[in-house]
């Protein structure tokens, strides 16, 4: 099966209540196989793309889907050329080590670059699933 895979992050403030949306996709049929937003506590705009990503590559572990042919697609350009086009980290180091070590598990693993708010439905989606996470944070006391 080939699975595409739309992640995107929201952070309200920058730092602020944040959200990553994850939407995967049988390629062949373009059947939704599932939808997610999950809250994300205080992050970054980079931390909450980088954790769609994380969250995006466990959840398919979980599934035993690490052997497909996976494609994430992603409006941020940073995700792609850090995962896919050796661009140095500046931020985020731990971070990016770790999903670093995710994506060796994925033989097959592509990254492409989709322009944001530009009509793509599998990335609105997740933009809104994102979005919808982060909001619910909005007016959680921060210790």
């Amino acid at each position: 099966m080939v699975i595409e895979i739309y992640i995107d992050g929201s952070s309200k403030g920058n730092p602020g209540p944040g959200g990553a949306g994850i939407v995967i996709v049988d390629a062949s049929t373009q059947e939704v196989l599932r939808a997610q937003g999950i809250p994300l506590g205080s992050v970054t705009n980079n931390q909450a793309e980088f954790l769609a990503l994380k969250h995006a590559l466990t959840g398919l572990t979980r599934q035993g889907l690490v052997g497909d042919q996976i494609k994430v697609l992603t409006d941020s350009q940073l995700v792609v050329g850090i995962f896919s086009q050796n661009w140095k980290a500046r931020a985020n180091l731990e971070l990016v080590m770790e999903i670093r070590q995710l994506v060796k598990e994925f033989p097959q693993l592509t990254f492409a670059y989709v322009r944001g708010h530009n009509g793509n439905p599998g990335n609105e989606m997740a933009d809104s699933l994102a979005q919808e996470a982060a909001e619910s944070q909005k007016g959680i006391k921060r210790q």
